[in-house]
């Protein structure tokens, strides 16, 4: 497995969390961005300020990122987080955050977004679709329920759908998955083992493989 696919699965589960609970809250409102002022409208009640991500191109079937896209003349104030993802690519040795274009067969964008928002923060993307590819950029200053921790009842099916839904390191995923939500974990040869300062705990089964055999979780505090 390569860097990006182990430094994606660190983020992935809490970054399609997130992504569930930005769509929640966008609903079926159209968006429209402002790149003067730097924002993104959804509807005619959301607005927040964006940092640009990059781009896809369906003529050529490549990823362009916000800060090699120098014909746009792209104002270096939204493109603040991208050169921090640019460096981070940089010191951990993964290709595609540094590269100014990535084909799309390898990595397309939101793998890409999913990524930027774990090494920003925590941070939801969007994509917004033009004539011709679609454009991505981080949202900020949402809501708090978009990046509240999960209930605990909903970490299993998030971590199921990852695994059936993306190229992980199921170990990975699920430590930093668990850490990134609030528990103190205790890592075993075939389980890790989570709990939450509320009580409430999580245990993670693995087979010999280290692939994710399922996740049981307990609300009540344990005695």
């Amino acid at each position: 497995m390569g860097a990006f696919q182990e430094h994606f699965s660190i983020h992935a589960a809490s970054a399609l969390a997130r992504q569930h609970e930005f769509g929640r809250l966008l609903g079926e409102r159209s968006w429209g961005v402002d790149i003067d002022a730097g924002t993104v409208t959804y509807g005619d009640d959301l607005t927040f300020p964006i940092q640009l991500l990059g781009t896809e191109a369906y003529d050529d079937s490549t990823w362009l990122w916000a800060w090699a896209n120098a014909e746009s003349a792209l104002p270096p104030g939204l493109l603040r987080l991208v050169a921090e993802i640019r460096e981070y690519g940089n010191k951990h040795g993964i290709d595609e955050l540094y590269d100014a274009s990535v084909p799309l067969a390898k990595v397309h964008g939101h793998l890409m977004s999913m990524l930027c928002g774990g090494i920003a923060g925590g941070l939801p993307y969007y994509r917004g679709p033009y004539e011709g590819g679609a454009l991505f950029f981080l949202v900020l200053e949402t809501p708090p329920e978009v990046t509240a921790p999960l209930s605990p009842e909903r970490i299993p099916t998030i971590a199921m759908e990852v695994i059936q839904t993306f190229d992980v390191n199921h170990r990975v995923m699920v430590e930093n998955f668990l850490l990134q939500q609030g528990y103190e974990v205790d890592r075993l040869q075939k389980e890790i083992a989570g709990i939450r300062p509320d009580g409430s705990s999580c245990l993670a089964k693995f087979d010999d493989q280290g692939r994710l055999a399922g996740i049981q979780f307990e609300l009540k505090p344990r005695r």
